[in-house]
């Protein structure tokens, strides 16, 4: 019998138990190219064990040049010393710009401050609402 609680004993000191945290969060803007004045809305996200998911949406409020490669940089809500993309982090949105949805590339990087870069190009000079959602590991 003390063989068998010996046994019990080590595999529960071998198991992994899942670590989930979740919650809302404001990201901050870090910079913008072509995207007017952008303003970040509040975010959710999940942390399961070292992996992150975020969705949320920004307005970009102003005129960006249409047909112009665009970009905001937002922060993330865990910090992480990534990175190698795509390998690490990726995700995908949708810019909504006078009813003419467009995607969206959200790529995370350690090179600009712990953030997410939301790639996009705008197919009007008009405001638009962006959502996005993305994954990212942290290391």
């Amino acid at each position: 019998m003390k063989h068998l609680f010996t046994v019990i004993a080590l595999l529960v000191s071998a198991t992994v138990f899942s670590q989930t945290i979740s919650g809302t969060f404001l990201p901050t803007l870090i910079s913008s190219k072509n995207a007017g004045n952008p303003i970040p809305q509040p975010a959710h996200y999940m942390q399961i064990d070292s992996e992150v998911f975020v969705y949320g949406h920004v307005f970009v409020n102003g005129s960006p040049t249409a047909g112009t490669k665009s970009n905001i940089i937002l922060s993330i809500p865990i910090p992480s010393s990534l990175l190698t993309p795509p390998l690490d982090s990726y995700g995908m949105g949708e810019l909504n710009q006078a009813g003419a949805p467009q995607p969206v590339l959200c790529l995370v990087q350690d090179a600009v401050a712990n953030g997410v870069q939301i790639i996009f190009t705008p197919t009007t000079g008009f405001s638009a609402n962006i959502t996005y959602n993305y994954s990212y590991s942290i290391k």
